[in-house]
């Protein structure tokens, strides 16, 4: 699998591909510092790059909620059909327990069967907190649920990770949309998966 898209990328010459995009470090300060200066910018080089895409790759979108749907609306604009979901770890509004949320994979491959030309765009929240147990300890979370927080984001990366060969025979561009230190806890706990990818943008 990481050889074809290795393959994929070199047919693409993108600079921020992962045949070159090697400065990202999940460890790296937050801010623009931590930004590897070949990672690409901007929605015009996503479109791009999705307009010579063939079949299945791997595309991650830093972005917070409100660049997340300028993102969506810019390439609505340009014609491209997208299929959104949501993968999602946080406290369930009613019990106040930490629980998470997750697309089936039967489901998605019947809503793609036969579809071309589309785009499966997955918003990630929550998943910050894999590699942060105390980002949710605020008076209103106790340090049990944020524990519980921590270990399901890492849970659902993982299942990511476990499911890069299912979602790669899908067939379609996939793109994982999420905040900066959700990138980081995705390069850590879902490592596999992230080392497919074509490119890293971001998108505000």
């Amino acid at each position: 699998m990481a050889d074809r898209l290795a393959r994929a990328a070199m047919r693409l010459r993108w600079p921020g591909t992962i045949l070159r995009e090697r400065a990202f470090s999940p460890t790296r300060p937050r801010g623009p510092a931590m930004q590897p200066r070949d990672v690409l910018e901007g929605w015009e080089e996503l479109k791009e790059a999705l307009s010579l895409t063939q079949g299945g790759a791997v595309f991650f979108v830093v972005a917070d909620d409100k660049g997340d749907a300028r993102m969506k609306e810019r390439l609505r604009r340009e014609g491209w059909e997208l299929v959104e979901e949501e993968i999602e770890v946080g406290l369930d509004p009613s019990s106040g327990r930490p629980t998470y949320r997750m697309p089936e994979y039967d489901a998605l491959q019947r809503r793609l069967a036969g579809c071309r030309g589309v785009v499966l765009w997955l918003r990630l929240k929550g998943v910050e907190a894999a590699g942060h147990e105390g980002l949710f300890a605020d008076r209103s979370v106790t340090p049990e649920a944020s524990e519980e927080l921590a270990r399901l984001a890492r849970q659902v990366l993982q299942g990511i990770n476990l499911s890069r060969e299912p979602l790669a025979e899908l067939g379609v561009p996939i793109v994982f949309s999420l905040t900066e230190d959700g990138l980081r806890s995705f390069a850590t706990w879902a490592a596999d998966m992230f080392a497919t990818r074509t490119l890293i943008i971001w998108g505000g």
